[in-house]
Parts: structure tokens; sequence; C-alpha cells
């Protein structure tokens, strides 16, 4: 169980940040049922309140040339949807 949204969109689908934040980390969990290519954004709303979001069922080509702590601007591509024989199934 988890505190989400899915939202199912073809292939190849720009996935774009909600709000400003950094990248927390991301990893291509190649296993059969899993996420696939994973981006978590950290999102320091005030010096007291961060929280995080995940992003799952990515491309392989969407962890390129992403490094951790990257700065994010909302509304930026951050990703695109991956094929199912990239993207966990």
């Amino acid at each position: 169980m988890h505190l989400g949204l899915d939202i199912w969109a073809k292939a190849g689908t720009i996935v774009f940040a909600p709000w400003e934040g950094i990248i927390h980390s991301f990893k291509n969990n190649n296993k059969a049922g899993d996420y696939g290519g994973t981006i978590i954004l950290q999102h320091d709303i005030s010096p007291t309140f961060t929280f995080y979001t995940l992003y799952g069922h990515l491309s392989v080509a969407s962890l390129e040339g992403l490094s951790q702590n990257q700065k994010i601007k909302k509304g930026q591509a951050i990703a695109t949807l991956g094929e199912p024989h990239e993207n966990g199934g």
C-alpha cells in the first residue's frame, strides 16, 4: 500500500515535476513487477517541512545524466514513461 496516485499512460509520455526540488535518488529497479526506472524528488516547502515524490515505471533513458541533489524546477520535464520491457512490466 502507498499514499499515491497511479496514472496510466502510453510509453513515451513526458513526466513533469509538480514542485521545485532536488533529485534525492534514482535507480533502475529492473526486476519483474518492480518500478523499473525510478526517480525520487525531494521538496523542501519550508525549513521544517520536506516531502518526497516518487516516479516509477520510467524509461531507462530517463536516468541518464542525472545526479543526486540536482536542482529541478517546477514544471520541468524530468522523465518519460518506459516500455513494458524496461518499466517493471
